[in-house]
């Protein structure tokens, strides 16, 4: 049976993009994401490019200035916050165990500047002092691997090894994590405080 869609083509051309057209849609995309000022600007700009897409005789350009005051307004307004938004994304990728390095990478995509992302990282590695130890012991007890794989059948060493490796975590907390002893490291993820 082949595979029908059930999402509907519109056949008359979106609406032509206006300042408040926009901030409702900045608005009504922030009440369903958490986002960056730079994803909402991209957001917006795909808006107004679809527009001109449906529309040969619009300009994206004669729509593209009213973006930026719109930004400039949630972030005054308080509806935009790179800062928190940059702190929940850092705590979300620790509490999944997701090595430092690797978190900079995917905040950086998410449109985090990169001097913000070093100040959330450096806040949060003075906050807690073995930070990449704790992450890989949330990866590992996550992928079940290391001292929490079960008692039969698990990865071997080096499969658990390669998976942490692969994860973003160095040799040498790799190789302390699959060292931990599993009540110990139990212990460590579920006392210690994100």
């Amino acid at each position: 049976m082949p595979f029908l869609s059930t999402r509907r083509t519109s056949t008359k051309p979106p609406k032509e993009p206006t300042a408040e057209s926009l901030r409702n849609a900045a608005l009504f995309y922030l009440e369903r994401f958490p986002a960056s000022a730079a994803r909402v600007r991209q957001v917006l700009e795909r808006r107004i490019m679809r527009y001109c897409r449906c529309v040969p005789d619009s300009d994206p350009q004669t729509y593209m200035p009213l973006v930026s005051p719109i930004i400039e307004s949630l972030c005054a307004a308080g509806y935009i916050d790179d800062l928190a938004y940059a702190r929940g994304l850092y705590a979300s990728f620790a509490r999944k165990g997701v090595a430092a390095r690797t978190a900079a990478q995917k905040m950086r995509l998410k449109g985090i500047s990169s001097d913000l992302i070093e100040q959330v990282c450096a806040t949060q590695e003075n906050r807690s002092g073995n930070d990449d130890f704790l992450r890989a012991l949330r990866f590992a007890r996550r992928k079940k691997i290391g001292p929490f794989a079960p008692e039969t059948g698990g990865r071997t060493p080096e499969k658990s090894l390669a998976a942490l490796a692969r994860a973003g975590f160095d040799y040498e907390t790799a190789a302390t994590v699959m060292k931990t002893d599993r009540t110990y490291a139990a212990d460590l993820v579920d006392q210690e405080p994100l």
